[in-house]
This record gives structure tokens, C-alpha cells and sequence, in this order.
């Protein structure tokens, strides 16, 4: 699920939860006695626990995408792959790759001050120390 709609949901949620929650206080105040409404009060108490789940799952969904764990496993298999979205009780097994719903952040790597000395020693020209500049970060970062 996109972190947008996960969002969208989780707002629309923790914006009813409350009203629910109180409908069903009120139809248990008003309805309390009568057995031909005892449906609706348990329908709403039952509504209301549906809501906090539900707001649970989805916070729990956005903090494991925004921790960036895995949300399925793939391996070749023959003529296809397998998928496995229960994550493994060990390690993970040999073979199996990790699927992320966003992309894992790598950790940027800068120029240090030795390298922006052997820029501006070999360069003469601003042009050149750009192309130098992108030359040394692209393997630094193995882009």
C-alpha cells in the first residue's frame, strides 16, 4: 500500500474513531434496557474496536515502510520466482532477496578536504573541476 493512501486512511480513522466511540456509548445509554436494540449497541461497540485496530495496523504499516523493512522475500524458481511475505524465522535464507515497498536510503558520501585538494591541483579550468567533482563522487558512491 502507498504511504499516501496508508496516510489518507489512517487520517480518516483517527478523525471517525471518536464518534464512533460515542454513538456507541449513547446507544448503549439510550438502549440499555431494551433487548430488540441490543444488535445496534454491540454493532457500535464492535465498529469502535474495528477503528482501533484498524488505526494500529496502519501505523504499524507507515513506521515499517519508514523504517524501510522488507515486505516480501523473492527467489528463482525454474521458470518463475517464488515469494515468501512472511519473514524468515533466522537469517534469510541463501538465494532469497529482500523486496522493500521504497527504495533503501544509502548513506551519501561526500568529497573530503584531501580530495577537493587533488581537484583544485589538477584543475585548471572550472570546467574540469566540475567534471572531476562529479567523476570523484560518482565513485565514491558507486553511482
Amino acid at each position: 500500500m502507498r504511504k499516501e493512501a496508508i496516510k489518507l486512511a489512517l487520517e480518516a480513522l483517527k478523525n471517525s474513531v471518536d464518534l464512533v466511540i460515542e454513538d456507541a456509548y449513547n446507544a448503549e445509554k439510550l438502549y440499555g434496557n431494551y433487548p430488540t436494540r441490543q444488535g445496534k449497541v454491540g454493532g457500535l461497540k464492535v465498529l469502535a474496536e474495528d477503528h482501533k485496530k484498524a488505526i494500529k495496523a496502519l501505523e504499524e504499516a507507515l513506521a515499517k515502510q519508514e523504517q524501510g523493512e522488507p515486505v516480501a522475500w523473492i527467489t528463482p524458481d525454474g521458470e518463475g520466482f517464488r515469494i515468501r511475505f512472511s519473514p524468515p524465522v533466522n537469517d534469510v535464507p541463501l538465494g532469497w532477496d529482500a523486496l522493500y515497498t521504497t527504495p533503501q536510503q544509502r548513506t551519501w558520501v561526500g568529497l573530503t578536504t584531501k580530495d577537493q585538494k587533488e581537484i583544485q591541483r589538477q584543475s585548471v579550468y572550472v570546467e574540469g573541476a566540475i567534471r572531476m567533482t562529479e567523476a570523484k563522487l560518482k565513485e565514491k558512491n558507486n553511482a
